[in-house]
């Protein structure tokens, strides 16, 4: 089913919504009751796209907030800036729920959508300052929150922030950031309260070096990469003497949530010293790679090295 529009001189004037809905680039303006004066229709749209054209100093307020059902939304980078015009609002209408000032959430009036679980920004900003976002609030509805971010950045700024904590196990819920870029080209200005595990990079091109000692060269995960821990670079050496097994894993990319690397256990000759059951732990000294578990294998063989 395709969409419906009507739009005059670039304002959006009513909408037929369906499930994925695609607003036509052209559009600066979504009028309040475009989408609203239809409460099915706003009730078909679980994902919305939002064009580049919108102007974020003409942002009506609540004009998406009819959208109940909306689980995914991308739209603009330029739509996560902070408003100063939003705070007096935001106050008023959430009665002080939510403590940030981003256009965004203009557009959804009194409150997001209890699905909503992803948004994906694009745009050509090379810094983002994400600071002034509530993740707490973003994430009060769901487990797991993911902001993807399409723009090749550089630089992302994130507060001493909030989060939602698990109702039974009482852990902090960190949202997941997926960032269009390689983990060694971007600059985290974050607090330690997030987690090398929130960013999830672009993939790493795999290491074909060959090395002429006796240690073969890897790609080091960038889930291995803390933002504030530079000890590591990619490529990484290891010395084949220190590797005494090794297992595939999946990992998570930009591209990809099921990339196979491999870890490796590096415990040298201690491993008579070690129960097989525990191999696992993550307390043994262990390194993440992002080839896979055939081509390390191959790498090591060539050296000596045998399981």
């Amino acid at each position: 089913m395709t969409n419906n529009f009507v739009i005059e001189n670039g304002v959006l004037i009513s909408c037929e919504g369906t499930e994925i809905t695609r607003i036509p680039e052209g559009v600066h303006t979504i009028k309040k009751d475009s989408i609203s004066s239809n409460p099915y229709n706003a009730f078909n749209i679980k994902e919305l796209y939002l064009p580049s054209t919108i102007d974020y100093n003409n942002v009506e307020y609540g004009s998406l907030e009819c959208c109940h059902k909306l689980s995914k939304i991308t739209m603009p980078s330029k739509l996560l800036k902070y408003d100063s015009k939003f705070s007096t609002k935001a106050h008023y209408k959430y009665s002080g729920t939510v403590n940030t000032s981003a256009i965004f959430f203009l557009f959804f009036g009194r409150g997001l959508p209890s699905d909503l679980k992803e948004i994906v920004v694009y745009g050509d900003e090379k810094d983002l300052d994400l600071s002034i976002l509530d993740w707490e609030f973003l994430q009060r509805f769901q487990r797991s929150f993911t902001l993807r971010i399409e723009n090749e950045v550089t630089y992302i700024k994130l507060g001493d922030d909030k989060f939602k904590r698990d109702s039974y196990s009482k852990e902090i819920m960190l949202p997941h950031i997926c960032i269009n870029n390689f983990a060694e080209n971007v600059a985290i200005d974050a607090s330690e309260k997030w987690d090398r595990g929130t960013f999830i990079y672009r993939a790493p091109k795999a290491n074909l070096l060959e090395t002429t000692d006796n240690s073969v060269e890897l790609t080091l995960s960038p889930r291995e990469m803390s933002y504030n821990d530079k000890r590591w670079e990619c490529p990484i050496k290891i010395n084949v003497s220190a590797v005494t097994y090794l297992y595939p894993v999946e990992l998570e990319c930009y591209e990809t949530e099921k990339h196979q690397g491999c870890k490796l256990l590096l415990l040298g000759n201690r491993i008579d010293e070690m129960p097989l059951e525990n191999l696992n732990i993550e307390s043994y000294p262990t390194v993440i790679v992002w080839e896979n578990y055939d081509t390390v294998y191959g790498k090591l063989k060539a050296k000596g090295w045998t399981l």
